[in-house]
């Protein structure tokens, strides 16, 4: 046993503890057997497949055919003039399409329909985001240990998988989501970035460009992780305009190259606006949009319903890590600060800035990658301290992990409301495993006619 304890690192350890829950709670609960799988968001994101392969009609015309209740009957968009096409952009269809061969393959070898929705269908679409979020988590390590201990990776790495709702859309009938496959891709376009300000070689500058680009389709509001390449090493105005000049004298050549390899990956989605609606962009969501001049940040943080810190309150360690990121890794500051701050500026912007059912703040996941750096930065410095910082720095981040895992127990059985969390919903639950006589009366579901026109007080 000792032996094998020595084979592998900390880190390593982590990363195994970290798949063997994930891996060991999906097949667990097979949630592949549940027919609710594949809809809502996932049905849009996946509507491109069964489209193309199924239907023959990127069109989307045989929608309209439909019996009432089918999955595709939800998200597809109409401009009035007769063209149809899903509310989403085809991001997240590029991740899935692997996945939906093998699903066909599997239903035609099984006698299972090949309609896109039967049982191997939801399987392998769920199997996707562990096969997508794992070397993800992968690259997240090396990041982690380009500047930090074994055991500040390893802690790391269990506080942002396990203390935060990504293990929920790792581990559940959500995980087909887009968060867990874009964690993982930011991760490894950090892992990208990092190489890449040190070595411009082309395979570094084309990754960047095609990690980004697809990172940008899936989510556009996520195009902001561009610029954590061009901000690393920044601590100074200087600094900046020096970056901007050599890169605009002396890198056009690489510029030009993740431009050109981002849009590769978005030409495409290009290419089916144009033939489908007879624009290069369309504006897909109708009246939603953004309320810059008044964001819900305080909100995204910190209300019931859905404050990143109320559901995964070890993140604060993000906002104190930030200053030990100044103190100790100048070079890293910048670019977490500005692109994790613009980034909740500009998610909790939405209308809907809870982002509707859903467990805790859900869109912070896809850049936990970078916050990640600010808590490594922050467990840095307690491992500097004496035994006894370290010891209950370690029983708090152990408790709060515990907490945040039976936050996500409690969501699977709704006793956490999808939208309607109120004070007293969520005190009613507090560390409860039953419903309360009085939970429903507690809770408060939003009006998401008056959120889309800001008018509802929240």
């Amino acid at each position: 046993m000792g032996r094998l304890w020595q084979k592998y690192s900390l880190s390593q350890w982590a990363f195994i503890f970290i798949a063997t829950l994930v891996i060991g709670y999906t097949f667990w609960f097979k949630y592949w057997n549940e027919k609710k799988v594949i809809e809502w968001d996932i049905q849009i994101y996946y509507s491109y497949l069964p489209a193309l392969f199924e239907h023959h009609d990127l069109s989307f015309h045989f929608v309209r055919e439909l019996p009432a209740g089918h999955p595709l009957n939800h998200g597809i968009a109409n401009d009035g003039l007769g063209h149809d096409y899903p509310k989403m952009s085809m991001g997240m269809a590029y991740m899935y399409a692997p996945f939906y061969g093998l699903a066909t393959v599997y239903a035609k070898a099984f006698g299972y329909p090949t309609d896109g929705y039967s049982t191997p269908y939801r399987m392998f679409i769920i199997l996707s985001a562990i096969a997508y979020f794992l070397p993800g988590l992968y690259f997240f390590r090396r990041v982690l240990l380009n500047y930090f201990s074994e055991a500040v990776t390893a802690t790391t790495m269990i506080v942002i998988v396990l203390g935060t709702n990504l293990f929920y859309y790792t581990s559940s009938t959500g995980n087909p989501m887009s968060h867990a496959y874009t964690f993982a891709l930011v991760s490894a376009f950090l892992f990208f970035s990092i190489r890449w300000t040190d070595k411009k070689t082309f395979l570094n500058t084309a990754l960047l460009g095609l990690l980004g680009g697809l990172i940008t389709l899936i989510r556009p509001v996520n195009i902001i992780v561009f610029l954590f390449p061009l901000l690393i090493g920044i601590t100074s105005f200087n600094d900046f305009w020096y970056r901007i000049k050599d890169l605009a004298i002396n890198h056009k050549k690489t510029i030009l190259l993740i431009a050109f390899g981002s849009f590769l990956v978005i030409f495409p989605q290009l290419i089916f606006w144009k033939w489908n609606v007879g624009k290069w962009i369309v504006y897909s969501y109708g009246e939603e949009g953004f309320f810059f001049a008044d964001p819900k940040i305080i909100d995204g943080l910190l209300s019931y319903r859905k404050g990143w810190l109320v559901y995964s309150p070890l993140m604060v360690t993000f906002f104190v890590g930030l200053y030990f990121l100044y103190k100790k890794y100048r070079k890293l500051f910048l670019p977490v600060l500005i692109t994790s701050f613009l980034f909740m500026y500009i998610i909790f912007s939405w209308w809907c800035w809870w982002y509707g059912g859903s467990f805790g703040a859900r869109p912070m996941i896809d850049i936990l990658p970078i916050v990640g750096l600010s808590v490594a930065a922050f467990f840095d410095f307690i491992y500097t301290k004496k035994i006894k910082v370290i010891a209950s720095t370690a029983a708090i981040t152990i408790l709060l992990v515990l907490y945040s895992l039976f936050n996500d127990y409690q969501y699977r059985l709704t006793l956490i409301h999808w939208d309607g969390m109120t004070k007293e919903a969520y005190w009613e639950v507090f560390l409860k495993t039953h419903f309360p006589d009085n939970l429903e009366q507690a809770i408060s579901v939003p009006d998401y006619n008056s959120a889309i026109d800001n008018k509802e007080d929240y």
